[in-house]
């Protein structure tokens, strides 16, 4: 038989024998210790699937986004959110996730929010990354908006989907500077946009008193859910206006249409007509669609969106926003969004091309 040499039981052995029991029984207690590492956007998009599929709190994917985004930067956060879009059907519309990952990037790292802007695309989640920094940068500034040369820089002079996005986000930023006085944040956005870029601001102005996000954020006034009280309310408002103003105040209407109405077609098109002008009601549908496109739940709702229009130039019109909503937001709804190109009749090959063009932008 083999045998093995004794063990020389030092007091340094016997201290290190003692450790590593302590060790042990702390593991089989409270289970291995969790160690620092940079995960890979697969691994956290599965932990956060788990946490937040089902899950009681409205606000989850939300909070775990911002979380993400906070430990590993925004180009991270945005990876994540891509691959859960292709399981969870409840982060496809991603506006809002965007905004608050945007917002939460820029104040992570103040001094990058510049270069945020370069690494995302502004149509994204329909706007939302570049919201939400823009909106973060503005509200560490001591004037809560943006400067004269930075709105130049960024938002451009020209009528592009930045350049409106931008002028949009100003709207709210504006509402916000002037203390929640409707009438002067629109003629600031008069005096600050160029001419093509100021129905946008408006837009922002009338959205952001709407919404009232960054006006209870400020503590300016309180946040209250949608309903027909603010329904009556904010018509009362747009009837108000004329021209460009009442236009954008009759979009912005048609989302809050769209929401408390739990997108139903045939009403949300009954109630924009109470603007009383034609071109006001399309306007007011066509912003409707955006919302609809990606928040209906049944293909079969999505197929008759654009049912209320019926001449060639309205249906296109529609066909288009309704791509382009689901496919900014989205990778997720291309399949959808094929479908319903399918049930367009004589404009399928117009929306497929659709499409392939949204694709591209």
């Amino acid at each position: 038989m083999r045998k093995f040499p004794k063990l020389q039981l030092t007091a340094p052995t016997l201290a290190g024998a003692a450790l590593l029991i302590i060790f042990a029984l702390v593991i089989y207690r409270y289970g291995s210790p969790k160690f620092s590492q940079r995960l890979l956007p697969e691994e956290t998009s599965k932990s956060v699937f788990a946490k937040c599929h089902n899950a009681p709190l409205k606000d989850c994917y939300q909070i775990h986004l911002a979380a993400a985004v906070k430990q590993s930067g925004l180009s991270f956060g945005i990876s994540v959110l891509k691959i859960l879009q292709a399981q969870e059907p409840a982060v496809r519309f991603c506006h809002t996730l965007a905004h608050k990952m945007g917002t939460t990037a820029v104040i992570s790292a103040p001094n990058r929010w510049s270069a945020l802007v370069n690494e995302i695309n502004p149509q994204e989640c329909s706007g939302g990354y570049f919201h939400g920094i823009l909106e973060a940068h503005a509200s560490l500034n001591e004037g809560n908006e943006l400067t004269t040369a930075e709105i130049s820089s960024l938002c451009g002079q020209e009528n592009s989907y930045r350049a409106g996005s931008c002028a949009h986000i100003l709207g709210h930023l504006l509402l916000v500077s002037s203390l929640a006085d409707i009438d002067q944040a629109l003629g600031l956005c008069q005096k600050n946009s160029v001419l093509p870029l100021q129905k946008e601001c408006f837009s922002g102005v009338f959205m952001e008193n709407m919404t009232k996000e960054n006006l209870s954020d400020h503590q300016l006034v309180q946040r209250a859910p949608w309903g027909e009280e603010s329904i009556k309310e904010t018509e009362r408002l747009c009837g108000k206006y004329d021209a460009d103003v009442a236009l954008a105040c009759w979009g912005e209407l048609g989302h809050m249409y769209a929401a408390v109405h739990n997108d139903n077609v045939p009403v949300v098109y009954r109630l924009c007509q109470r603007s009383q002008s034609q071109e006001f009601t399309q306007y007011c549908y066509l912003k409707a669609a955006d919302k609809m496109a990606v928040t209906m739940t049944q293909q079969s709702e999505v197929n008759q969106i654009c049912s209320p229009f019926k001449e060639k130039e309205t249906s296109e019109l529609c066909i288009s926003h309704v791509v382009s909503s689901m496919i900014n937001n989205s990778d997720a709804f291309i399949s959808r969004a094929q479908t319903f190109c399918e049930g367009t009749s004589n404009y399928k090959a117009y929306c497929l091309a659709a499409i392939e063009n949204s694709k591209i932008n």
